[in-house]
């Protein structure tokens, strides 16, 4: 069994016991990810600064009332309150760094109606129409949110009505959905759902959110666009990882990973493959279990 297992061993560094969790996880969602969707933008409203931000330190403007008013003040910011979920990357939005867990779009109520938005996006739309908005949203009262898009210059607005009371909770849109409308919007004129419409166009230029007559306070965080749609397997695993990190993985593992270092070891298991191919894992460790452990993976 020694020639096999270090044949062709992979090392995964483990700092925390649970490393054979992750490593089922990160199998796992390497499987059920390919091919499926992937995110082309991500917003985080990252706030770790002690204090309140403005919205267009994030690249995200708001317009108000019939006319479109442009609005710059504190009626709609960046909260430096924990928003959820953490350990996310932004994608193609500003500021782009990790999430630090904390900041959130925070809207007050302005007693009109209002349309907050971003032109970060810039996305191809497939032609099969399959690409998801999606955020996680809190509400005060009774409240709700309608998802706004901006397609080859036209704005079109969701009829469907998001609202969920308190606690963040994730919400989702398809761009493949029949209920559309038009959003008539043009600075300092308009601001107005239209007729209803199905999404015509080859390019997404803007997302954001309509809100009509906000009388408490609204939430949101960590807005996505993504390109495909997430299966009900591909949710439950992507709900399953927020939170962990996974640890990164040695293909080409040296001699401080061979046989006489291992003085530790233990925990093994084993598998075959459908073609008879042989997969082994176990722990190990150069003098006991500890947190300097790491997982090895070989071959046949």
């Amino acid at each position: 069994m020694t020639g096999f297992v270090d044949k062709m061993s992979v090392c995964m560094k483990n700092k925390i016991k649970s490393g054979l969790l992750f490593l089922g996880l990160g199998v796992f969602c390497a499987g059920v990810f390919a091919g499926g969707s992937s995110v082309g933008y991500r917003e985080l409203f990252p706030n770790d600064k002690g204090v309140d931000w403005p919205l267009e330190e994030t690249g995200w403007r708001v317009h108000v009332g019939n006319t479109a008013l442009p609005l710059q003040s504190d009626a709609v910011r960046v909260s430096w309150v924990n928003g959820r979920p953490g350990n996310l990357e932004a994608v193609e939005s500003f500021p782009a760094n990790q999430e630090t867990l904390r900041g959130f779009l925070f809207i007050h109520n302005l007693g009109r109606s209002q349309l907050i938005w971003t032109d970060e996006v810039d996305l191809e739309i497939p032609a099969d129409r399959r690409m998801e908005f999606s955020w996680y949203q809190s509400t005060d009262g009774a409240d709700a949110a309608q998802p706004a898009v901006c397609i080859d210059g036209t704005w079109y607005v969701s009829s469907r009505k998001f609202g969920d009371g308190r606690g963040f909770s994730k919400m989702t849109v398809r761009f493949s959905d029949g209920a559309w409308q038009k959003l008539d919007f043009a600075e300092n004129r308009v601001l107005a759902p239209g007729a209803a419409a199905g999404l015509t166009g080859n390019r997404l230029e803007a997302v954001g959110f309509y809100v009509p007559n906000l009388t408490a306070k609204i939430r949101i965080d960590t807005v996505e666009v993504r390109l495909g749609e997430l299966t009900p397997e591909m949710a439950a695993a992507e709900e399953l990882l927020q939170g962990f990190v996974l640890p990164p993985v040695n293909f080409s593992p040296g001699a401080e990973y061979g046989p006489a270092v291992r003085n530790y070891q233990g925990i093994p298991g084993i598998e075959s493959a459908p073609g008879g191919r042989l997969w082994a894992t176990w722990y190990a460790g150069p003098v006991w279990e500890d947190r300097f452990n790491y997982m090895l993976v070989a071959t046949s």
